[in-house]
């Protein structure tokens, strides 16, 4: 093949014309012998397009190819959806493998991860059992069953396998992080100093181990009342994160939040003209969509809301998300036109995907702070709840915890909670342009539930149900960095966290000596 034409394909697929992609690759597929690459990469735009057809096509194609290859494209294809986050198409590309006999530890891990959120829970437990039995001591198998445990609340069961893991492998730092999790309170004094001085090594080398440790002893020193060891790990551990970041690629950063949003703004700048109350009629299940800065409640609000009766709950969805990026691509002067033809379409997609028996629907992505004219738009009938906690101590949450590549930004106490002060200028924003936000304030919410909720249930015509202060249902995953607190009995221990960091002598924003060339 003309490598011209695969360069055609690279830039395509760089600036996601994938639909091109997907054009471009289709006769390559139907050849006599078919094109491993055209698969692959075929599989992988129709994958980041959400084209579900395009890559039905692919799948109904593989035989064409030999048994190896078939395997290995679809192996390819479970990754890039994995890799997109999309995991619940990811898991279902590897249990065809699984069906098919790839059943090694390797392949029966990913499988684990990926499957956390099925709905056949007993199964994927089971399925775990047995690989365990089948492949007993394999350290990556072990990891993926303690992570299943971890998201369905059974802390125990993941404590014990992070200690089989550390009885094999005595430094394995992802075992200490398991249990730091699972247990901090109870990791013993000689095992906190094995990792501390493990520490440095991984550091020198800018290990991402290094990182993860970090915040692990940060999380078990905080637990166990040292605070001022626990900020220094904090700190430690985030100076490590910005050269692991700087070295993979371009994080994301406060500025680059900030302009995201501008453009955000700006392509929604013509919506409000048509989110008229009478533009649509409802179709199906009326959506609550839970927004704010991430660490600000918003799961909390979601674990109580979900327990109501007539309230469905699906976590951190990218539909909006999806959609908005969709609607970004279209012409800027044909924008609000096609807008009006495609509303209909996104609204089935959306209700098709999360309408279940119940009359409203729970949206919980953060992040859906910047799309609220396009969700008004979409959805006139929608509720939106700002979630609203303590400027510092949401920049504590995020400061204390491994965000990863997506949020650069809460490797720097000053940029953490400069994004916490700009999810509030956004919101502020929607406000000011007429928007209905309803803010549920997170210090109020966990001093009384029952009185900062039943007024806005009453606006949707229901009464607060004892149900909502239950635990959540262990066969629920729990996915977010709120999973071994959300399960818990309603509490106000992380109110005034940062005021007890500085009391304890941590100085937030003071940037300790060491590391150079971080990149952030």
């Amino acid at each position: 093949m003309n490598p011209d034409f695969w360069r055609a394909i690279e830039r395509d697929f760089t600036q996601g014309r994938y639909q091109g992609v997907l054009e471009s690759l289709r006769p390559l597929i139907i050849l006599t012998p078919p094109s491993l690459q055209a698969f692959k990469v075929f599989g992988a735009a129709a994958i980041a397009a959400g084209d579900v057809p395009a890559l039905g096509w692919a799948l109904s194609q593989r035989d064409r190819l030999d048994e190896a290859a078939a395997r290995l494209v679809v192996e390819v294809w479970a990754m890039e959806a994995a890799r997109r986050e999309q995991m619940e198409l990811a898991a279902r590309l590897m249990q065809q493998l699984y069906d098919q006999g790839l059943r090694t530890p390797d392949a029966i891990s990913r499988l684990i991860r990926w499957s956390i959120a099925s709905s056949n829970v007993a199964g994927m437990k089971a399925l775990a059992a047995a690989a365990l039995q089948d492949h007993p001591g394999q350290l990556e198998l072990m990891e993926a069953v303690a992570q299943l445990h971890l998201v369905h609340g059974e802390k125990q069961q993941a404590a014990c396998l992070a200690h089989a893991i550390l009885a094999q492998a005595g430094d394995h730092v992802l075992a200490f992080d398991l249990l730091a999790e699972a247990e901090p309170d109870l990791v013993c004094p000689d095992l906190i100093a094995r990792f501390e001085a493990l520490e440095p090594g991984l550091s020198a080398r800018t290990d991402p181990a290094a990182a993860t440790l970090g915040f692990a002893l940060g999380r078990v020193h905080e637990a166990q009342g040292r605070l001022a060891p626990a900020w220094a790990a904090f700190a430690r551990a985030n100076r490590i994160q910005r050269r692991v970041l700087a070295r993979s690629g371009a994080p994301v950063t406060l500025a680059h939040v900030q302009q995201v949003w501008a453009h955000a703004r700006s392509v929604q700048s013509g919506l409000a003209a048509i989110t008229a109350p009478a533009a649509l009629a409802p179709a199906g299940p009326r959506p609550i969509f839970v927004i704010g800065a991430p660490r600000s409640g918003t799961t909390l609000l979601e674990r109580i809301l979900r327990g109501h009766s007539a309230i469905t709950g699906f976590g951190e969805r990218a539909d909006m998300a999806l959609a908005f990026e969709q609607f970004c691509a279209l012409e800027e002067g044909t924008r609000l036109d096609r807008f009006e033809a495609l509303r209909e379409r996104w609204r089935r997609a959306y209700l098709l995907r999360n309408g279940p028996q119940t009359p409203f629907i729970l949206d919980k992505l953060p992040s859906n702070l910047d799309r609220v004219a396009f969700i008004r738009a979409l959805f006139p009938e929608a509720v939106l709840l700002h979630c609203r906690r303590n400027a510092e101590d949401t920049a504590v949450s995020l400061f204390t915890n491994d965000f990863g590549f997506r949020h650069g930004y809460s490797t720097r106490w000053d940029d953490a909670l400069g994004f916490v002060r700009h999810t509030e200028a956004v919101a502020a924003h929607w406000i000011t342009a007429g928007f209905d936000l309803i803010e549920v304030g997170y210090e109020a919410l966990v001093a009384d539930p029952e009185g900062v909720l039943s007024p806005v249930l009453d606006r949707l015509g229901l009464a607060f149900e004892p149900g909502c202060l239950n635990e959540p249902d262990p066969n629920e995953p729990v996915f977010t960095l709120s999973r071994s607190k959300v399960r818990n009995a309603i509490e106000s221990r992380a109110i005034g966290r940062y005021a007890r960091f500085v009391e304890a002598g941590a100085k937030p924003g003071a940037e300790a000596p060491g590391l150079q060339g971080e990149g952030l």
